[in-house]
């Protein structure tokens, strides 16, 4: 793939004593998006599932793929079906 690929993550249905939720832990999420790497065993995987080219070049860039992250800031509240 080589077009932008773009996720989301938001709540669908709070829990019944909840009337919001706060936006906590990013710096957490950012630690390990900035860690996150594939080991040569991750790459043979990939490459052995065959949902991957073979092509080493190809499938590097799985996991090294660099990123815009685009959030609430830490401690912001936020509702249902909020992005």
């Amino acid at each position: 793939m080589d077009e932008t690929a773009v996720f989301e993550l938001f709540v669908r249905k709070l829990p019944a004593t909840r009337g919001f939720l706060l936006n906590a832990g990013l710096e957490s999420v950012l630690t390990f998006l900035e860690q996150f790497h594939c080991t040569a065993d991750d790459l043979a995987y990939l490459s052995a599932s065959r949902r991957y080219s073979t092509d080493s070049s190809t499938t590097s860039g799985v996991c090294a793929s660099p990123a815009t992250l685009y959030c609430l800031p830490e401690g912001t509240v936020f509702f249902e079906d909020e992005p």
